[in-house]
């Protein structure tokens, strides 16, 4: 008897159990639960979580929904909100139930119709036009997407749970988990074609191969098929369609096409674009009835329906106007996306990419906000100038000819080029040997420029023109081997050098040596500095291991200073160095006094300032040891840097040849805006007094690059 009491007890509770749940079920369902309204019929749900950073639900969901197009306000920003893409309705979900005032309030401040407002208790409000039939089942969906985010879709055709965050830019960002496909490794994109795409692309698509066959059944099937390699890129330029395409290996573009081509040019080869007839290489390319001309360019084929317009890629690529050499375009088509892809298209507001890997696919879309663009800061401008040599020295000079900057660039081979502020070549010319110091000087104490550059044996000065100045060039005996300095000595300009065997020697303006002076029995190297000292014209200078100060007037050594650190700065009449004195890092003058001192554990100098890294921070010190701004930047590999006075405020230029950035931070220390910028090897800068631009000079594989910031102290 006992069991059976239990059996009827356990029977009787699994009963009540499941009554309970079914009631529970059937009390979500009918108060509105999202995941027993929405279905296929509604293509895809839009989720906001926050509206405050959307505003505009139809950005995102360009559908059908009249009710994507609601301007939502406080308080009834803060509530959950869903939106069907097909069907004329959305739920809105707050915390608790909602009371009558609140429904009506919510009505009236949206212009709702009574009749639209859905309620039977619970969290969620349905509002539609008319009766919605609820779901039999409840769909699970609203726990595949990231709350954090700003909002979410749910596709119910293909599968893909896409989360869309907004960044601090003002622009969205999507996330996508989609349905699994398989089509190979992903392609950096960027690295393999930036450098050939014009840096005008309006329109920007790229296709991986796979991806590409798998989308494009006329490519699947075609001669292209064929060839390429890891994928194409199609763009536009002013209105017209091309496609940058690489290829394997024994897998010649043009000679494929030849080989199916049932009509060959006459004058094939001596073109350089090639031209054939009666192909489709992809399902849009080329318009039907259309010619293609195809151009080599590197290891890439340019395809275009015209030969203008593959040679204006060409020359594009030769002018060095290419996305990879232009930092704000290269930006717009990366940024931001996944750098290894299989699709990325970019075009005016939005950009998509579409990657996938052995276990998930990920797809990334960028949307630029509508009310944003004033927010972009235009005060950054870049210029690009293809030398075409790999670069030893550049160099920024006040043109009194062309009345602006000039940019004198000499390579490692010894070529050397004046280029304009437009980036126009305005003369160029080669010597034997190695161009190494160069500098910017005044031979005739007029205000006039001209440019002074050292060999291992000869001193050349040249002006504006391209032509030697009078005297010059100079050969010398013996090597130099440190840096000259130009000097203004009562009216007359005069040079001073120093030698591998100890020799210091100064020439006048006339190129006529006035002294030579054996000062070391090691090579003069580094900084040569000219002094006024007491009304003496002296030259301070060193090697590996004494520094010395030689009065040049008098040919005479006046001071030998034992053990002197090359990280020096001139400052007046006196050289003011760093040396490690009991681990506190002093600054001695000549006199060996102690003038104040600098902080860190390691340091850098400039002209004018001394550097210091301490404790993650760099330390801007002048040069008797004043700590005048502090900057928050780690040393990767920092090989140079450069501060500048502007009305009382300090700018510093850091080169980072390990990220190959520069980087420009103002007084207080922060990053300037839209820096860093891109940059290896070199850095030189000017600022323009006229205009408040700064100047920076780099350069990008073999091409010089100038950014202009405006400084407005």
């Amino acid at each position: 008897m006992r069991a059976v009491l239990i059996v009827l007890l356990l029977l009787g509770s699994l009963a009540w159990i499941a009554y309970s749940g079914f009631s529970l079920i059937e009390k979500e369902k009918f108060s509105y639960h999202p995941e027993f309204v929405f279905n296929d019929q509604d293509s895809v749900v839009l989720v906001v979580n926050r509206w405050s950073e959307i505003e505009d639900a139809a950005q995102l969901l360009p559908a059908k929904n009249p009710y994507l197009h609601l301007q939502i306000t406080p308080p009834y920003t803060q509530f959950k909100y869903y939106f069907s893409a097909n069907r004329p309705f959305f739920i809105a979900q707050k915390k608790g139930k909602w009371n009558p005032e609140e429904l009506k309030d919510f009505a009236d401040q949206l212009n709702l119709h009574p009749s639209e407002i859905k309620y039977n208790n619970g969290d969620y409000l349905l509002v539609a036009k008319k009766d919605i039939q609820l779901n039999e089942e409840k769909l699970s969906f609203i726990g595949l997407n990231d709350k954090n985010a700003s909002a979410s879709t749910v596709d119910f055709t293909t599968g893909a749970n896409t989360d869309i965050y907004k960044t601090q830019q003002g622009n969205y960002q999507y996330k996508s988990k989609l349905a699994h496909e398989a089509f190979g490794s992903a392609v950096d994109d960027q690295l393999n074609f930036a450098y050939l795409v014009p840096e005008e692309v309006e329109d920007y698509t790229f296709y991986q191969y796979a991806y590409l066959q798998h989308h494009d059944s006329v490519y699947a099937k075609g001669l292209m098929a064929e060839w390429v390699d890891k994928g194409i890129v199609k763009g536009e330029l002013k209105g017209q369609t091309f496609i940058i395409s690489d290829y394997s290996a024994q897998q010649n573009p043009i000679l494929i096409l030849l080989e199916k081509s049932d009509k060959v040019d006459t004058n094939y080869l001596e073109n350089e674009v090639k031209h054939f007839e009666g192909f489709q290489l992809t399902s849009d390319f080329p318009k039907k009835g259309k010619a293609i001309y195809v151009l080599e360019v590197e290891d890439k084929v340019v395809l275009a329906e015209s030969e203008a317009l593959c040679k204006q890629i060409a020359l594009h690529y030769k002018l060095g106007k290419t996305l990879a050499l232009n930092v704000s375009k290269q930006n717009r088509i990366y940024g931001d996306l996944t750098r290894e892809v299989h699709y990325r298209k970019v075009e005016d507001k939005r950009a998509t990419s579409i990657s996938y890997s052995e276990l998930q696919s990920f797809k990334v879309d960028k949307i630029e906000g509508e009310i944003r663009p004033s927010d972009r800061d235009q005060r950054s401008k870049v210029r690009t100038i293809a030398v075409g040599k790999a670069m030893q020295n550049i160099l920024p000079i006040w043109d009194h000819i062309r009345g602006a900057y000039s940019y004198f660039v000499s390579a490692k081979d010894g070529a050397y080029f004046l280029f304009s502020s437009e980036g126009k070549r305005i003369w160029d010319g080669k010597i034997e040997g190695e161009i190494k110091d160069v500098q910017v000087v005044d031979v005739y104490q007029n205000k006039k420029h001209q440019i002074a550059f050292t060999t291992e044996q000869s001193f050349h000065i040249l002006d504006l023109n391209g032509n030697n100045v009078s005297g010059f060039p100079v050969n010398f005996e013996q090597a130099l081997t440190a840096n000259f300095a130009a000097v203004s000595w009562r009216g007359e300009s005069k040079y001073i050098f120093g030698t591998h065997v100890g020799e210091v020697i100064m020439l006048n303006a006339k190129g006529m040596e006035l002294i030579i002076q054996k000062t070391a029995q090691q090579a003069i190297i580094g900084e040569i500095h000219g002094l006024n000292r007491k009304g003496t014209l002296s030259a301070w200078v060193r090697t590996e291991e004494q520094a010395y100060c030689v009065e040049l007037e008098k040919s005479k050594l006046k001071n030998k200073v034992a053990n002197f650190s090359p990280l020096q700065l001139k400052s007046g009449g006196d050289v003011i160095a760093v040396l490690n004195q009991n681990e506190k890092q002093e600054l001695l003058n000549i006199a060996g006094e102690v003038v104040g001192s600098v902080d860190g554990n390691k340091f850098w100098k400039d002209a004018n300032y001394f550097y210091g890294l301490k404790d993650g921070v760099i330390i801007v010190y002048s040069a008797y040891g004043d700590a005048l701004t502090r900057l928050n930047k780690s040393n990767q590999e920092v090989t140079q840097i450069h501060t500048l006075e502007v009305q009382g405020r300090y700018y510093t230029l850091i080169l980072d040849q390990l990220e190959n950035n520069i980087y420009l931070f103002n007084n207080e220390g922060e990053l300037v805006k839209d820096w860093p910028k891109e940059g290896e090897g070199l850095l030189s800068f000017v600022y323009n007094k006229a205009t408040q631009e700064l100047l920076v000079l780099s350069q990008v594989e073999q091409n010089l690059i100038i950014y202009s910031t405006s400084i407005n102290a």
